[in-house]
């Protein structure tokens, strides 16, 4: 089995951004939701929707990147270093 690699894709000139990896299309709202629950610093509830976007969608860089700045706050520097 070939492992999955993020991609990036040409929007323009010297322009670019990660494509949308395979499973995205499903959990956007579960994404949306998570964003709401960072805002109003509720970040237990929101690593919750963040692990569960990360599940169904392993390679979903932004669930990535909030999920380790929740961690960074918490003071996990560890976890949030190997995500």
């Amino acid at each position: 089995m070939t492992a999955q690699k993020l991609k990036v894709e040409q929007v323009g000139p010297k322009q670019w951004k990660f494509a949308d990896p395979p499973g995205s299309a499903g959990i956007a709202d579960e994404f949306s939701l998570a964003l709401d629950l960072l805002e109003e610093e509720r970040d237990g509830e929101a690593e919750k929707k963040l692990r569960k976007v990360l599940a169904a969608c392993p390679l979903h860089i932004d669930a990535q990147h909030l999920l380790a700045l929740i961690m960074c706050r918490r003071g996990d520097l560890a976890a949030a270093y190997d995500l």
